[in-house]
């Protein structure tokens, strides 16, 4: 599973899409690079800035909540 998050910066109706870009984005990356994984394998969803790992009050914050998060399941 292919997670993507942001940040909280003010534009809140371009979170959702920039999260799952960002996630689509390394899950094709990966695809790219890894001919037995196929897209019709993966789940990729995003989080927008719901699930934070670090305060959106510092530049470093946000940047850190800025990220994609890969779930292997067997």
């Amino acid at each position: 599973m292919f997670t993507g998050h942001a940040d909280s910066s003010p534009q809140d109706n371009f979170k959702q899409k920039l999260s799952l870009e960002r996630a689509v984005a390394v899950a094709d990356y990966l695809v790219s690079q890894c001919p037995a994984l196929t897209h019709d394998k993966l789940v990729i969803r995003g989080e927008a800035d719901r699930k934070p790992v670090a305060d959106n009050n510092t530049e470093v914050g946000r940047a850190k909540n800025r990220r994609v998060e890969i779930q292997i399941k067997r």
